[in-house]
């Protein structure tokens, strides 16, 4: 049987107003609970032929139904239809069947008039009716048992988040026309990018068409990390494998550029799902950032000015009145609004006046709606609610400054300081970070302050998500693979916009002044500043302080590659900083994001050359720190192909080799290097495609990749490497055929009626 708990009592009327239309062959009218004298659907309100009466009586017992439909018999009687039906949510058995047909016998031919839950299930799960039960969202996922099916998928990265997320909200999704739009668009194009401002619902309707293609047999892959190459690794490879991928806020929560290869890996990715009819792909990200990224890459641009990928725009003040009235109403249920609350909302009809808003945003209902306890009295739950939408850039201020406590802001605080591009900070680092603060601000370090703040905000402020996989960077650049770890905990904010609020609140020159003086970690000290000349101001701080070889950073292994950095960076030379070269070397990584005011992309080779002159040359002794084994490996260590040849000339008019240390070993140890960095190379690419849109052959794929890459080789002073030895691993590229599978069609029917805002809120909350 479908799970009709899921159903509000609104939704339920829907879906009986459709079974009935269906079974009778007329169209029915609804009308709002409490003022209908008795009637929720009827085929004509002057003179009703036929009444139906609605009851979505699923948890309460048989008795609460009787004795409420008993009540609608005075009311039937002044109506006096020619039929009278009952739709009711409870299954019934043939002894209460009958007793509700005997209340109803003079308008009732026979018990077929009443119709349970058995019968609605029965109706619905009709093959022949297979379009009206794909019509009703949350029924038709419960058809397909798709909760079950996601907790059993190899969900790509973030599946705890989603699973929480899903199971906890569809009982409050509301089918909106950009779903239904979405929807047409993924089912035709299979490309659908969808933008809008924050908290107008992006994040929503992209989960509820995941959802929906996972229920038709597609398998999820989903991400909110942004790392392409990622998603390219997790794609099956066997084209018939039905796939839909879910970018989610693809760009990031705060946009300063795109990197280098990500529109090419996009491309490619557009590409890839273009050509394999089996594959779908949907991105959103906030319309801000979205304009930025296209303003700052032309690349990026084209890929939808040219109309590869539709756009849908999901504009709040585009909502249309009777969707904006569901929302309210999904969310007043989701937070348990007491009635009492509610009624003020009701009076006087003031959700009117809500719906109209040019304000109007469901993330400011969904506020007012977890928070309603604040308003204070019930009755003043509605000026409550429009205070927040007349002044929405308070919401998460009033949260802060009159609802948090010190050391919850604090925190809050701290994990700002912490995310950076990367809105996810892991709970070792956090509770590190947060201590320092705690000690900073005099706070009482007698007692767990961290699990105790954890369990306060948890789920209403931040959210814990657990991870089975941690993200392995190679030498390529932004390409980079997953690999099973033991179950980490990373903590985030619930919301995006928290981070935007708190954004705002670090333009305090004080309170950036205060977490770069306690600042635990080097990324801390980097968020803090606004410019690249005042990273280099803070860091220089550090460094005449002896603070910063004492600097951690959020990546343990970078901590020697980032102060490395700097020392060549700002030119410090001083002997305790020697011994960090050859790990520096050896850890540093292809490409780092913190800031907007610091990055750390294809700077190795740049940081090599600079040690190699005066004076860092002599005074860190870098001739005899290279001139091993260890040092060779330090500086070839993640490098691409280019570079690798540029160290690899300079190594061979530097090295001096003695015994123990032959050129042999030096040959070796680069050609290594070449052999993985030219395999990275290729496994980075994009995928190309002939005129027909055919993949390109592996085979050709790799001559195109040797021919691209003797070109640099060819540079090559090392005469004992022959550039033939390439052997590439072909396991990631193989593609069987590609056949084409057709998508079934459904499509939304709308129920609304002229007066539906009245029609949906001026109803209690059941």
């Amino acid at each position: 049987m479908l799970e009709y708990r899921n159903l509000s009592p609104l939704e339920f009327e829907y879906v009986c107003q459709d079974i009935m239309q269906a079974m009778l062959q007329i169209p029915l009218r609804r009308f709002a609970p409490g003022k209908d004298g008795g009637i929720d659907l009827v085929d004509d309100l002057s003179n009703p032929g036929v009444i139906v009466q609605v009851k979505h009586y699923i948890n309460s017992p048989y008795a609460a139904l009787k004795q409420a439909l008993k009540a609608e018999l005075p009311k039937i009687r002044k109506q006096n239809p020619k039929q009278y039906f009952i739709c009711c949510s409870q299954q019934l058995s043939p002894r209460q069947t009958k007793e509700i047909y005997q209340i109803f016998t003079e308008y009732m031919p026979s018990e077929r008039n009443i119709v349970s839950l058995l019968e609605i299930d029965r109706f619905l799960c009709d093959p022949q009716n297979s379009g009206l039960l794909r019509k009703h969202f949350k029924l038709w996922l419960s058809a397909t048992n798709i909760l079950s099916e996601l907790y059993n998928q190899d969900i790509f990265v973030d599946s705890q988040t989603l699973l929480y997320d899903v199971e906890k909200e569809l009982p409050y999704y509301v089918q909106t026309d950009s779903y239904w739009k979405g929807k047409a668009v993924l089912e035709s194009e299979r490309l659908l990018m969808l933008v809008g401002n924050p908290g107008v619902g992006k994040t929503t309707v992209s989960k509820m068409l995941l959802l929906y293609f996972a229920s038709i047999g597609y398998r999820v892959r989903y991400t909110t990390n942004g790392e392409l190459a990622d998603v390219k690794r997790s794609i099956s490879a066997d084209p018939e494998q039905k796939e839909i991928i879910l970018l989610d806020d693809c760009l990031g929560q705060c946009y300063f550029r795109l990197r280098d290869t990500q529109e090419n890996e996009l491309s490619a990715l557009i590409k890839y799902v273009r050509y394999h009819p089996n594959k779908c792909l949907l991105l959103n990200s906030r319309i801000t950032i979205f304009n930025e990224a296209r303003e700052h890459s032309p690349e990026f641009s084209q890929l939808f000015d040219r109309g590869v990928i539709p756009i849908r725009c999901i504009d709040a003040e585009e909502i249309p009145p009777q969707e904006k009235a569901l929302i309210l109403y999904a969310l007043m249920r989701k937070f348990q609004v007491p009635d009492q609350y509610y009624q003020s909302i009701r009076k006087n009809k003031n959700y009117r006046t809500i719906v109209a808003h040019a304000n109007y945003n469901p993330r400011i209902i969904e506020y007012a709606a977890w928070r309603h306890q604040d308003a204070g009295q019930p009755d003043d739950f509605f000026a409550f609610v429009m205070d927040k939408i007349e002044r929405p850039q308070n919401v998460w201020k009033d949260e802060f400054e009159r609802r948090m406590d010190r050391v919850d802001r604090y925190f809050m605080y701290t994990l700002y300081s912490l995310s950076g591009p990367n809105p996810y900070v892991e709970v070792d680092v956090l509770q590190r970070a947060f201590q320092g603060i705690l000690q900073a601000i005099g706070a009482d370090i007698s007692v767990n302050q961290f699990e105790n703040v954890l369990a306060r905000l948890s789920r209403s402020l931040v959210r814990i998500v657990s991870r089975q996989h941690k993200i392995l960077y190679t030498r390529e650049p932004y390409y980079n693979l997953l690999v099973p770890t033991d179950s980490s905990r990373e903590i985030t904010v619930l919301n995006p916009s928290v981070n935007d609020y708190l954004r705002e609140v670090f333009r305090s020159p004080v309170l950036r002044e205060f977490f770069k003086q306690h600042a635990c970690y080097v990324e801390q000290v980097i968020h803090m500043c606004e410019t690249e000349e005042e990273v280099e101001d803070e860091v220089r701080k550090l460094a005449e302080d002896g603070h910063l070889m004492h600097m951690q950073s959020v990546h343990p292994d970078y901590s020697q590659a980032i102060l490395l950095f700097f020392v060549v960076r700002l030119g410090l030379l001083d002997a305790c900083y020697e011994p960090y070269i050859l790990p520096g070397l050896q850890q540093f990584p292809t490409h780092y994001y913190v800031s907007r005011a610091f990055m750390l992309s294809h700077q190795k080779c740049n940081l090599i050359h600079a040690l190699w002159q005066e004076p860092f040359f002599s005074f860190y002794r870098i001739a005899d720190k290279v001139n091993a084994p260890e040092g060779v490996k330090a500086l070839c260590s993640n490098l691409d192909v280019e570079s690798l040849v540029k160290v690899g000339n300079m190594l061979n008019h530097t090295l001096v080799f003695a015994e123990g240390w032959k050129r042999e070993a030096f040959v070796a140890i680069l050609r290594d290097e070449l052999q993985d960095a030219g395999q990275y190379y290729l496994d980075g690419k994009t995928l190309n495609y002939d005129e027909e849109g055919m993949e390109v052959s592996f085979q050709s794929y790799c001559v195109d990749a040797e021919d691209e890459l003797y070109d640099c080789l060819y540079r090559l002073e090392v005469e004992e490497i022959d550039p033939l030895d390439f052997e590439w691993d072909m396991a990631e590229w193989e593609r069987g055929n590609k056949e084409n599978s057709e998508m079934e069609e459904s499509h939304g029917v709308g129920h609304y009626e002229e007066n539906e805002v009245d029609l949906i809120l001026d109803r209690p909350l059941e």
